[in-house]
């Protein structure tokens, strides 16, 4: 046994049972040829193991689906191997790591056929990383003699490959961020400098063009976000332990995107499930970007001991150097990511928190969606409004579905998809998209306003802008307004999505959602009448796993411009419509205004939403309204805003 884990083992049999206990079970189940991916970060989860009796095929496919034969040729499960080794003392983990590894090295050879599956370059990247781990938690071990030159030769193989594959396509995607980083640590592996030195280029290159200004990375998925940052996070810690100097550029940009994790963590301590994402928890990421950066702000909302997987990467000696970081709560709570276009609304960072996210970026890609003005909404820290997710990256009618706008909380036009995917690409590329109107966002004590829209319902017959505001009345009314700004008769919908755990109740223009703890009321009402329907759903909170799940459509069929209102709280809900009374003649036109009475817990408010830009007043009895928002809170003016050409103006 290699005595440097002995205190890792001990520390993570002490404080991390569970997790403990499902390595040891994984590789328990891989002992046996026995292989199911249910790992919290594997990439493509499987709900069902395969199971090879007699000999391994390492080019099986399961249905259709060749992301279990890319996952399947990876090799984490080395690492699980390795751990358990640690835990355990038992050599039945380095033998059964030997036999898998002897017998891929020996029945896997690169070829033309086996570089588009078993060594794709993503795969390659990501063995360089395992093997080369699993190999130090096995070393000292006996049994690694059979094996050892097979691997030093196969690895000399996988830096060759990963020298010469690279292209400009990967510096800009997950990829070639995945495979530098591997191809890093094969370097120091094999005592490589020029290929350490090509990768660390490589990596400046990549960072740079990935990671936008406000830390988001460019392919819009925080799955896929996440998987960079824990590329670079690998490298930085593995660079710092082997004597190399990180580039400032590196530690710049991954920082970046740490904070960009703080910044849209949700009170459950998962992210959204934004493009292609599973529903992650996110803690440990956030504790080992916490240990790299000794940052107090992202260990408030991390372990408050060191994470199962990075204490076996950086060394016991991490335990220690955790323990001393501070704790701080972050200095912000709402939050604009504008290159990304990602919008936080959020009380606080604390598990009770009310949260709303609002996304207007670019597509990003083919993990990106058609998701612009979509929201998600969690109330005291429990989900009420949720992204469906992913599902499958087979080209079948479910990716398709689950990638569509219809299938988010957003507004839509005459059922039209406003992002048209490319057939030939499998669902890759596109042949049309959208692009996103963006508006400053409005943080106030009181309050706090997001807003945008996009152009992709331009060219209907006719054209239709579609433009959504969130409005966050504190400390719990949150209203949506949808403004369609059309030519001609269209179908306006406005959808959302619920988590399949709890329950929906629709009553006219109401509707209630009752989940585990939190009750969320909703009002919904629109400037020429709307209608309220239940909608055929699901979601798809992992990869290969979906289910059915609670949705509503409000929908309305109208001429020209119309505007659906919704409107939500936790803390009960009554809302009265009023009549206006209008002085300008542009206010006078049916549906250029909309006003409310709102009551929810002890506080009232009177609410005044223009649809149009209206240069005079208007009223209703006392109240005396003017430009594009006007909200009285118990009688007293709270704010009055106006909007023009992305320019903010409140008096």
């Amino acid at each position: 046994m290699n005595s440097k884990y002995l205190k890792t083992a001990e520390f993570c049999r002490n404080n991390w049972k569970e997790e403990t206990e499902h390595i040891l079970r994984v590789a328990d189940e891989v002992c046996e040829n026995y292989f199911l991916f249910d790992m919290p970060w594997d990439m493509e989860r499987t709900v069902e193991p395969v199971i090879f009796k007699d000999k391994i095929d390492w080019n099986y496919i399961p249905g259709d689906d060749r992301e279990f034969t890319w996952q399947f040729n990876r090799h984490r499960y080395f690492i699980i191997l390795g751990q358990a080794y640690q835990l355990t003392g038992d050599k039945k983990y380095v033998q059964n790591f030997v036999r898998l590894m002897k017998d891929w090295i020996e029945n896997v050879p690169y070829n033309k056929t086996t570089k588009a599956t078993m060594w794709r370059s993503l795969e390659v990247g990501l063995r360089g990383e395992y093997w080369t781990l699993a190999m130090e938690l096995f070393d000292g071990a006996e049994e690694l003699e059979e094996v050892k030159d097979l691997y030093t030769e196969s690895l000399k193989l996988h830096g060759k490959i990963l020298m010469e594959t690279h292209s400009e396509w990967s510096v800009f995607g997950n990829w070639g961020a995945i495979q530098d980083h591997g191809m890093f640590d094969i370097a120091i592996a094999l005592g490589d400098k020029e290929m350490a030195e090509t990768a660390i280029e490589r990596l400046k290159k990549e960072c740079v063009a990935q990671i936008m200004e406000d830390g988001f990375q460019r392919e819009q998925s925080p799955m896929y976000h996440a998987e960079v940052l824990k590329s670079f996070l690998d490298f930085i810690i593995r660079a710092r332990k082997n004597g190399f100097e990180v580039p400032e550029i590196i530690e710049t940009q991954t920082y970046k995107m740490a904070m960009a994790e703080l910044k849209w963590i949700k009170p459950d301590g998962h992210h959204p499930l934004m493009g292609d994402s599973d529903d992650t928890d996110i803690r440990d990421l956030l504790t080992q970007c916490a240990y790299v950066f000794s940052d107090s702000q992202m260990k408030y909302c991390a372990f408050d001991k060191i994470d199962f997987e990075t204490v076996w990467l950086a060394g016991e000696e991490s335990i220690e150097e955790y323990e001393k970081i501070e704790v701080n709560e972050p200095h912000f709570k709402s939050i604009e990511l504008s290159d990304s276009g990602n919008y936080v609304m959020r009380s606080g960072f604390d598990s009770k928190s009310h949260y709303m996210h609002m996304i207007n970026g670019f597509t990003g890609g083919g993990h990106g969606h058609s998701d612009k003005l979509h929201v998600d909404l969690s109330l005291y820290g429990e989900d009420v409004l949720i992204d469906a997710g992913r599902y499958t990256y087979v080209p079948n009618k479910a990716r398709f579905a689950l990638k569509a706008a219809y299938q988010h909380n957003a507004p839509t036009v005459s059922g039209k998809e406003y992002t048209v995917n490319q057939p030939k690409s499998g669902g890759w590329g596109y042949l049309k998209t959208a692009v996103s109107v963006k508006e400053p966002m409005i943080i106030a004590d009181e309050y706090e306003i997001a807003a945008g829209g996009h152009l992709g319902y331009m060219k209907l017959f006719g054209g239709c802008f579609v433009q959504r505001k969130v409005i966050w009345l504190k400390p719990s009314v949150f209203i949506i307004v949808d403004d369609f700004d059309g030519k001609g008769l269209h179908k306006y919908s406005s959808h959302f999505h619920f988590p399949e755990t709890g329950s929906l109740k629709i009553s006219g223009n109401t509707a209630v959602y009752t989940g585990d703890k939190v009750k969320a009321d909703f009002y919904f009402t629109g400037a020429h009448g709307v209608n309220v329907k239940e909608q055929s759903s699901e979601i798809s909170r992992y990869y290969n796993f979906k289910c059915k799940n609670p949705a509503l459509e409000v929908k309305s069929r109208c001429f020209g411009r119309q505007s659906h209102i919704t409107v939500i709280s936790p803390d009960g809900l009554k809302v009265t419509p009023l009549k206006m009374e209008c002085g300008d003649i542009a206010a006078k036109e049916p549906g250029a205004i909309t006003g409310l009475n709102i009551q929810s817990g002890k506080d009232t408010y009177t609410v005044f939403l223009s649809h149009k830009e209206i240069m005079g007043t208007f009223k209703c009895k006392d109240f005396v309204g003017a430009g594009m928002i006007n909200v009285f809170k118990n009688s007293k003016l709270l704010f009055r805003l106006r909007w023009r050409k992305c320019k903010r103006a409140v008096f």
